[in-house]
């Protein structure tokens, strides 16, 4: 027989069990997918658990257990919601402490949900009297009433004489106010009956004596069986006849008795008589029409309907909103869609919250009017290239141009990025990266506090998005870039980055691009409707590097697809400068050339034309640059005038905007730059000389290099480059500091060891090879250890024991010599003579230093010699390996985030800041006045960028100082002397560059060392030397006093153009709001200008904000577009446009994927189309209805407006399309030309690539008249050279520049065959010319 089921047992058997094992419990399993179940938190009330509590439970419990069972991480919590006044008034009552109370009914509720065996996990319970969880509501109020949102206001509320509480209105039925909306809403009727004037027959008012009164009183109910009920006596609902009179009824059931039935059934007919109005001594009406007819008078009732308890109707009734007039719903209406009016695409601009200089100015207004141009933003550092691009972005978005825009900036520069689109342009950015813990997934977040941080697998899912440029460059992550959306906009930022890994080699080589160039090109280009590249040193090594940045603008015509022809450019702009000297003489067949190129401007690009004709053309320059391409001509007069328009048109002038320094001196004198700009000083060069023991061991150093090279050059054929690097670079090292050396030579030691056992770092081919060295010399975006880390690895492969242990004995015996070396280091004790004569007083302490260096161990050198030298100075560290500061409250170092120590170095607290280059972008440090470069790396932008620092605009010093310091003998005399090289090559393509070192070269060195010439004489042959480089780079620029001049006389014209609206008419209409002011908008005057405060609105959370940019503060943000509570209130003005649509019509009209907007309005003068807000000023709208033929005709009109707009964007997208032609036909031109020559010298009997090179090599000068393809006989107009001949067989003569640009493609393709040195050697014509053919 089967045992009967004993719930009670069973059940708390099981239930402990769960209890015991925590069957319930979420864990923080990331490996299963999450599920939230969610019931509300109930009140526990002291009656305990009711029906409706386990109804809802018992649904989601069968949901929680399920998923459970699919394999979720499930969380369903339970918890109280144990607040309440009920709670107080029943232990005031029964004098029991709340607490106890609360306590009391949750274990209650606690035991019965228990016994009902729901699977909460009680791990979790929440209970709101508990302080530690009360705290964080009291947290979010408080937040909320800083910002406004809740506030204290007196109003009359629902209050139960009971419980003591205040109900919700739902929760209150009182009594006129529920006869008064069953009336309106049809559930009840009132009628009233009055006595007829036995003489007249008419009514008699309620308040006459006239013929007495009628008192009778008496109801009929009946209830849904049909069961009916009669009262009737003394019924009066007064206040008085309820609690002071002795009132009597009378009840008649009809199913009680007969009598009682016939009782009931004869009040129903006399009631029936009286309500159709067939007693013939009253008369009955509705009571609105007794009230008419003055039968009933409202004074009657108190003046007003009142409840028993006092309360008014007029108190029960809502309040009648306060609704704005036509006139401003149509106001902000036109602000809202005034970046989408004529001429509203620079609204975005001038009315973001930072004010642009003259020049950012510019910059924005030609990235926004050329938009989709593609550009290079090239300022020099510290000018405001973020704010340019930021403004320019503002604008286009808000004009609905720019739907999605991507910015890719280094990881470091990632937040500044997104704070300072916020701060400087109200455009509310996400930050996209790998989620801590969890790789494969991307985390979004944003700044906007109701925009809460998600994750998802869709790295380019946000429209406007920020992503680190190492990020966007894996190869892992490609797959998300090919499947993301396109962007109207993608910023490149510190554009330097992306580039090849073998610029020395020029343009003879096939370019090795790195990964972020890769990418860029066959990715980012193609998704971007325009690119914008920021960078202030778009050169780093070699002009190769700016030629493949401008390539990707698809800009610059016939130069985008010919690296030689780009350089032949400023090949030429150095001889026009130069063209009194010697072996500078260009060709008139040359000259006709780049005379072409100009005049190509017309058609390739009508908008820089159009630039050139107001900043750079003139009457005298006009015709010389005529007779430049018709006739070749150049003369020494015409040679000064074509200077600037050829330097202005060149292939990086097209599409570069770079400015420099010397136009914020124009800004100071104007007086338009408030803050400070500081004079750069650069120091005598610190020239330092190795001590004997120095000296001794560098010379071992060297010795150890080359008995290495000896050692095992035998073994491996590729060792002589790598040897000449680990030469160099453990040379650099020992001349940055003897710790860095001895930590690379114990590293190195180590690896030695292991590799008697195992094998240490290889590359498969001499390429790899290549490639390494290459992106770590030319110090990309690599780590800083990354050069140590191949140094220590290298050359270890295929080593003998022998050879082994050979290095493993020099190793320790210059690690015993260093060990041995007696005093500090001489480059230290330099640097901290400098520091103790700086810090000498109590004065100085307010003196404020950054030191660089390349190497991390350089920096700990330096750090603990300060440490143990200078004890208690406030020294920080800014690496990419650590960031901290010393606290001298504990007298320790302790660590901080990099945003951390640059607020603690500006607000004082750090007075030597330690940095690597990790520091050099990014960082601003206003505070230092001196800038000490305690080693010097290969790239002499990255000396730019470290002195950018602290030479910066708003900086606290008049004079910055900068010292490079350098061992004299060394390989930093190597190393200084080519970056003097590269600055030099920088300044011929680019302009002119910053001073950030004297020109000091290798002869000086000698002389130096060998005491022919003084450090004084040496400083000032330096100062002279570089005042001369200037003069002659200047020559190609437009002086900044000119630029200057342009640009104001641009803002002029600018300030005198048409806008729909600016920031002033939005203050105005805000401020002249009458709704806001019926609201509780309240104004506060301020030193520079008003504060205003406006309470919430509806559904719209209310605003507190600035008139102006000088009243900003954390609390007051700009009124202005794209600020949260503004956009909110225009949506909320935009909703009641539709009271208005009548006499208010928004008309749109389609520009290609985006609109512009007009208004035609109503007014008692006819119909306005209204583009602007000035136009709403004094305007009447007519309540009446708008016809169509009205709106169609508005419409037209502002079709033909919209045209004007379309007309520019289709010219600019022609543009690109003719500058793509042009650069094809360039292309196919030099491929056919390389084929010719080939073939022509394959004819004279050169069989072999390498003697048909050199032979064409040594006539660079000579003709050669060539067949050319049928298809280029259509390129004549379109081509840069003389294509003659006919239609269906063309012909070209062939010298110079063609010549030169076709043997480049020539070494590029024979560069990149794959063939080892004895087979390359043998490469015939007609293999390369297969090539090319291939290529092509």
């Amino acid at each position: 027989m089967a045992t009967a089921y004993n719930h009670k047992v069973v059940e708390k058997k099981w239930q402990k069990v769960w209890d015991d094992n925590k069957a319930f419990a979420a864990t923080d399993d990331y490996s299963k997918p999450k599920y939230y179940a969610l019931v509300e938190f109930p009140y526990p009330s002291g009656q305990g658990l009711h029906v409706g509590h386990p109804r809802p439970y018992t649904a989601l419990d069968i949901v929680a257990r399920k998923r459970r069972m699919q394999g979720y991480n499930v969380l369903y919590p339970m918890g109280w919601d144990a607040f309440g006044l009920p709670t107080e008034n029943y232990a005031i009552k029964n004098k029991i402490h709340p607490k106890e109370v609360t306590k009391n009914n949750v274990a209650r509720f606690k035991a019965q949900l228990h016994s009902l065996g729901y699977s909460f996990d009680w791990d979790r319970e929440i209970n709101t009297t508990d302080p530690e969880y009360y705290k964080w509501t009291q947290w979010i109020f408080l937040k909320l009433f800083k910002a406004g949102l809740a506030y204290k206001k007196e109003m009359p509320i629902n209050w139960c004489t009971s419980c003591k509480v205040g109900l919700a209105n739902e929760e209150v039925v009182n009594g006129v106010a529920l006869l008064a909306k069953m009336v309106a809403s049809g559930h009840l009727e009132v009628k009233v009956a009055f006595r007829k004037n036995v003489k007249t027959g008419k009514a008699i008012s309620v308040d006459s004596t006239e013929d007495g009164y009628v008192h009778e009183k008496w109801f009929i109910m009946k209830d849904s069986e049909g069961n009916r009920l009669r009262g009737s006596g003394s019924l009066n609902e007064s206040r008085t006849a309820l609690v002071l009179n002795a009132e009597n009824i009378d009840i008649n059931c009809d199913w009680e008795a007969p009598r009682e039935k016939q009782r009931v059934e004869e009040s129903r007919q006399t009631f029936d008589c009286l309500w159709k109005n067939q007693d013939p001594h009253m008369e009955v009406f509705p009571l609105p029409q007794a009230v008419k007819q003055r039968l009933v008078k409202l004074r009657t009732l108190r003046g007003e309907p009142t409840e028993v308890d006092g309360t008014k109707l007029k108190q029960l009734l809502p309040k009648q909103p306060i609704e704005p007039s036509a006139e401003e719903v149509l106001r902000f209406a036109v602000l809202k869609d005034a970046p989408k009016m004529p001429g509203g695409l620079y609204v975005g601009m001038y009315s973001a919250p930072v004010a642009p200089w003259p020049h950012q100015e510019m910059v924005s207004r030609r990235l926004v009017e050329s938009w989709p141009y593609s550009y290079l933003m090239c300022d020099e550092v510290g000018l405001g290239k973020t704010i340019e691009a930021a403004l320019a972005i503002r604008s286009l978005v808000l004009s609905g141009r720019a739907r999605r825009v991507l910015i890719a900036a280094p990881a470091s520069l990632t937040n500044q990025w997104q704070h300072e689109l916020a701060e400087k342009a109200m455009l509310f950015f996400e930050l996209s990266k790998p989620k801590p813990g969890q790789p494969s997934k991307i985390s979004h977040s944003s700044l906007q506090e109701a925009e809460e941080e998600y994750s998802d697998h869709d790295l380019y899912k946000p429209d406007f998005n920020i992503v680190s440029t190492g990020l966007i460059s894996r190869k892992e992550r490609q797959s998300m870039l090919e499947q993301a959306d396109a962007a109207d906009i993608i910023l490149l930022d510190e554009a330097h980055y992306a580039r090849r890994s073998n610029p020395r080699a020029g343009y003879n080589e096939e370019p090795k691009y790195g990964n972020l160039y890769r990418c860029l090109d066959n990715k980012l280009r193609k998704k971007a409707k325009s690119l914008w590249m920021a960078t202030a040193t778009p050169m780093q090594i070699d002009p190769i590097e700016v030629y493949d940045l401008i390539r990707l603008t698809e800009r610059i015509g016939p130069f985008a697809q010919d690296a030689y022809l780009t350089q032949a450019y400023f090949n030429m702009l150095g001889r026009l400068i130069h063209q009194n000297k010697r072996g500078n003489k260009t060709s008139s067949y040359e000259w006709k050339v780049w005379g072409k190129s100009f005049l190509q401007l017309k058609n390739s690009d009508p908008y820089l034309q159009n630039i050139l004709e107001k900043t750079v053309i003139d009457s005298r320059n006009r015709h010389a640059l005529e007779d430049l391409w018709k006739n070749g001509r150049m003369t020494p007069g015409n040679a000064r005038d074509l200077i600037k328009p050829l330097f202005s048109a060149s292939p990086l002038s097209r599409v570069m905007m770079r400015h420099t320094r010397k136009l914020l001196d124009e800004y100071r004198n104007a007086g338009i730059l408030k803050s400070n700009l500081a004079k750069r000083d650069i120091l005598p060069l610190a020239v330092i000389k190795f001590t004997e023991d120095e000296a001794s061991f560098y010379n071992d150093l060297q010795e150890y290099c080359n008995g290495l090279m000896k050692q095992i050059r035998k073994n491996n054929p590729n060792s002589k480059q790598m040897m000449v690097f680990l030469l160099n670079f453990l040379q650099l090292r020992f001349a940055s500091s003897i710790y860095a050396i001895q930590q690379t030579l114990k590293r190195r030691l180590t690896r030695v060891e292991l590799s008697l056992k195992v094998d240490g770092k290889t590359f498969e081919t001499q390429e790899s090879l290549d490639e390494y060295l290459n992106a770590l010399n030319d110090e990309n975006d690599t780590d800083e250890d990354d050069i140590d880390d191949l140094t220590i690895d290298a050359l270890l492969k295929d080593r003998s024991p022998k050879d082994l242990e050979w290095e493993k004995n020099r190793l320790n015996a210059m690690l015993k010599q260093l060990e041995q070396m007696q005093g500090v280091p001489s480059k230290i004790q330099y640097l901290l003579n400098i520091l103790s004569e700086r810090y000498r007083g109590q004065e100085s302490i307010s003196k404020q230093t950054v030191i660089f260096t390349r190497f991390f161990d350089s920096l700990t050198s330096i750090k603990n010699y300060i440490d143990a030298r200078a004890p208690g100075m406030h020294v920080g560290v800014y690496s990419g390996k650590s960031t901290c500061w010393y606290n001298e409250n504990i007298q320790s170092y302790i660590p901080a985030t990099r945003d951390e120590i640059k607020h603690l170095f500006l607000s004082g607290h750090i007075n030597i800041l330690l940095c690597t280059d990790a520091a050099a972008e990014g960082l601003n440090l206003q505070t230092a006045d001196l800038l000490i470069n305690f080693d010097m790396g290969w790239n002499p932008m990255k000396i730019e960028q470290r002195i950018g620092r602290i030479d910066r605009i708003g900086q606290k010093h008049d004079v910055v100082h900068i010292l490079n310091m350098c061992y004299l003998g060394s390989a930093e005399e190597t190393v200084y002397g080519r970056l003097l090289e590269r600055l030099r090559e920088a300044s011929g393509v680019v302009g002119t560059q910053q001073i950030s070192m004297l020109p000091i070269e290798s002869e000086d060195f000698r002389n130096l060392q060998n005491k022919t010439i003084t450090e004084d004489e040496l400083t000032r042959k330096a100062k002279a030397k570089l005042i001369e480089q200037r003069k002659s780079t200047e020559k190609m620029e437009l002086d900044a006093k000119k630029q200057f001049e342009i640009y104001r006389k641009e803002h002029n014209l600018m300030e005198q153009k048409h806008y729909p609206a600016k920031l002033e008419d939005l203050w105005d209409a805000i401020v002249n709001s009458s709704y806001l002011q019926q609201h509780g908008m309240k104004l506060q005057k301020t030193e520079d200008g008003t504060h205003i405060s406006i309470p919430p609105i509806d559904e719209w959370g209310g605003l507190q904000g600035a008139s102006s940019r000088d009243t900003v503060d954390d609390n007051h943000p700009l009124i202005t577009w794209g600020e949260p509570h503004i956009d909110a209130f225009f949506s909320l003005m935009e909703g009641k446009l539709q009271y208005h649509k009548d006499y208010i019509h928004r008309i749109s009209i389609p520009v290609n994927y985006w609109e512009i907007v007009g208004y035609l309005v109503a007014t008692e003068n006819g119909t306005a189309l209204i583009t602007s807000y000035q136009e709403t000023k004094n305007l009447r709208i007519e309540h009446r209805n708008l016809t169509n033929e009205e709106i169609q005709q508005a419409s037209e009109k502002l079709l033909a407006i919209a045209q004007n707009e379309a007309d520019i964007y289709d010219t600019i997208q022609i543009v690109g399309k003719i500058n793509n032609k042009l650069a094809d036909t360039q292309e196919r031109l030099v491929q056919a030309v390389a084929i010719g020559l080939l073939r022509s010298k394959g004819n004279e009997g050169f069989e072999l690539f390498k003697d048909a090179l050199k032979s064409l090599e040594e006539h660079p000068n000579h003709i050669y008249p060539l067949s050319l393809p049928r298809d280029l006989s259509s390129a004549r107009e379109s081509c840069l050279f003389d294509i003659r001949g006919t239609s269906s067989e063309p012909t070209i003569n062939v010298v110079g520049i063609l010549t030169q640009s076709a043997l480049t493609l020539c070494r590029q393709v024979y560069s990149r065959m794959k063939l080892n040195k004895s087979d390359k050697q043998k490469v015939t014509c007609q293999k390369v010319i297969e090539s090319i053919q291939k290529k092509s």
